[in-house]
């Protein structure tokens, strides 16, 4: 972190909260402009692939992406080790009221991302962080 920088706290965006919100939905893509595009486009095949899906959810102790990872986590685990409770949960999750904001994914991809990374690298300070994420936010809800 740069020096003097300090953490604050937003506020909740306004709707109910409770313990079936989804995460944040994470995303793989291959940039048009990669030198490798087919080895890159191989690598986001492999990992899709149910046992790898599993297998990141099993590391990560988070409720697998899709239908044939839960069932593989699930053959694997036996349930065991809080399994059955973690896949039980599962089957209630709903979408964050923060994913239902328009044009909040595209802000998030192409203004905030970028803009932490910036930030986190000292390219920019918190003033410019401000500043890259109040703009970006204004820029994609024209």
């Amino acid at each position: 972190m740069p020096d003097g920088f300090e953490w604050v706290a937003l506020p909740a965006l306004a709707g109910s909260v409770d313990a079936a919100q989804a995460a944040n939905p994470q995303t793989l893509s291959v940039s048009a402009d990669s030198e490798y595009i087919e080895q890159a486009s191989d690598f986001i095949n492999f990992y899709m692939q149910a046992e790898n899906l599993a297998a990141v959810a099993e590391g990560e102790t988070l409720f697998p992406s899709t239908k044939p990872a839960q069932d593989a986590v699930t053959a694997k685990t036996g349930g065991k080790d809080g399994w059955a409770e973690i896949m039980a949960s599962g089957n209630a999750l709903k979408k964050a009221p923060f994913q239902s904001v328009d044009n909040y994914p595209q802000w998030k991809d192409q203004i905030a991302t970028p803009a932490f990374q910036q930030f986190l690298a000292g390219k920019i300070d918190d003033a410019g962080l401000q500043k890259a994420l109040t703009d970006g936010w204004a820029t994609v809800n024209r």
